[in-house]
């Protein structure tokens, strides 16, 4: 006779592999999601609490930078894309990073960019 029920008691452990589980099949009701989803969102593992959320991913941000005759740092942003850098601008930039918003960064006594989040 075919199976045709699986139970838990018959699933020894780490006896169903990733190959064994079909496209498609689980849903998030079963990944135990803290909240409900949203535009926009991503899925997110929550350190200490177990649980998977939804969460709002921070907006792209242009850092670019450039230090001036005196050797002080000058970071220029698109202010999470409410700004607008120049083509001119971005070509003179010494060095460029794409990240989230919310970085700050300085030179340490060394010379060495720190970033801060």
């Amino acid at each position: 006779m075919a199976l045709t029920k699986v139970t838990s008691a018959s699933i020894t452990d780490a006896t169903v592999v990733n190959a064994d589980i079909a496209n498609d099949t689980i849903t998030e009701v079963k990944l135990d999601v803290s909240n409900a989803p949203s535009a926009g969102t991503f899925l997110q593992y929550k350190d200490n609490s177990d649980q998977l959320t939804w969460a709002q991913a921070s907006s792209p941000e242009v850092y670019g930078f450039n230090t001036d005759a005196n050797g002080n740092l000058i970071v220029t942003t698109t202010n999470g894309g409410a700004d607008n850098i120049s083509g001119t601008a971005y070509a003179a930039f010494e060095d460029v990073i794409y990240a989230a918003t919310g970085f700050t960064f300085s030179l340490n006594t060394d010379g060495k960019l720190i970033a801060t989040i």
